[in-house]
């Protein structure tokens, strides 16, 4: 049986039933998700993509942000579908699904946020993620990185907070499964580590726990803009081109 994105029936009031009604309107859903260069969040958030576009009632924009070292260092992507009209090109201040694939252990992946729907690894059960990181709305949680290990040898949990997300949004496991392979072959990965990956996404569906959370006590406005802090010699001579080229 072939599911549409967010179009089947989920019990009300939750926050997936909250974002399929935003469809229904003719909005967009903002996704945003947080990871570390190397750790699959780029990779997860292309499947889920990918996997949305293959429906055709849907637009799907999708694009990352990469840290200067490109490995290890703090990456953020951003996603946005809507049946029609998709036309701002611009970070994501104010999700309404928010990816946690690995570090911001201080909260960081909430800002902008008071109710959303939250997908993260983490051993934490929902509640208690809720409770650390001052979450409200959907909490999902799934231990990506154990799976990870076991799969992979390596705590790599895009993977299966891929899983957890499809599930959580009631997208067809299959096309997300295969939307996987695919950008994984793309990447030029052999099929020893395809076919992983595809075990670990299996094992996933179904592994992880959600509660609906109170959104009172919760709440992360967006951090001011502070400067660029340290620059390099010549930055600011880049940065004036880019000013410029702007106007």
């Amino acid at each position: 049986m072939t599911h549409d994105f967010l179009l089947t029936t989920v019990p009300p009031k939750t926050r997936p039933q909250l974002l399929r009604q935003a469809l229904e309107r003719g909005e967009a859903v903002l996704v945003r998700a947080h990871g570390e260069a190397g750790g699959g969040a780029l990779l997860a958030l292309q499947a889920f993509g990918a996997a949305l576009a293959s429906h055709r009632a849907l637009q799907v924009q999708e694009w990352p942000s990469f840290p200067p070292n490109r490995k290890g260092g703090p990456t953020v992507a951003w996603l946005r579908v809507a049946r029609s009209g998709l036309e701002a090109a611009a970070p994501i201040g104010a999700p309404e699904v928010v990816v946690r694939i690995d570090g911001d252990e201080d909260g960081g992946f909430a800002e902008g946020t008071r109710g959303a729907l939250f997908v993260l690894n983490t051993a934490l059960p929902p509640d208690e993620a809720a409770r650390r990181w001052r979450l409200g709305g959907t909490i999902v949680t799934v231990d990506g990185a154990a799976l990870g290990r076991k799969h992979l040898g390596r705590p790599l949990a895009g993977v299966a907070v891929l899983a957890a997300l499809a599930e959580a949004v009631d997208l067809e496991p299959q096309a997300v499964r295969t939307a996987l392979r695919n950008k994984l072959r793309e990447h030029g990965q052999p099929e020893t580590v395809v076919e992983a990956n595809l075990a670990l996404f299996t094992e996933a569906l179904g592994a992880w726990k959600s509660i609906d959370w109170p959104e009172e006590g919760a709440g992360h406005p967006p951090r001011a803009f502070r400067g660029f802090g340290e620059l390099p010699a010549g930055a600011q001579t880049g940065l004036r081109s880019v000013t410029r080229g702007n106007r």
